[in-house]
């Protein structure tokens, strides 16, 4: 899955996910190149929220586990739409599609 960026570029964050809700995610920007900031943790979907726990990150002197709550505006099996607490932007995560 992706995820586009709220700024309107082209940069990306990939997950990967599982099915249990482990999950792997990374930068890649406009230019195809992978950013050195990768997490890793777990997603799952209670009381119309998204709970992300990173468990696993790459970033010096990160605190762990952290734990983000993300509203739910909407969502299928191609695309979930969500906003992160205390913001205004909707952030969409979509599937790929080979």
């Amino acid at each position: 899955m992706a995820s586009s960026s709220p700024d309107g570029s082209d940069n990306k964050i990939i997950f990967e996910i599982a099915p249990n809700g482990d999950f792997t995610r990374h930068g890649v920007s406009s230019g195809g190149i992978h950013s050195s900031l990768n997490v890793a943790g777990t997603l799952k979907v209670q009381d119309g929220y998204l709970i992300e726990t990173i468990t696993n990150s790459s970033q010096r002197g990160a605190r762990l586990p952290r734990v983000s709550r993300e509203k739910i505006i909407r969502a299928d099996d191609h695309e979930i739409v969500f906003t992160i607490e205390g913001m205004t932007n909707q952030i969409a995560i979509k599937k790929d599609v080979p």
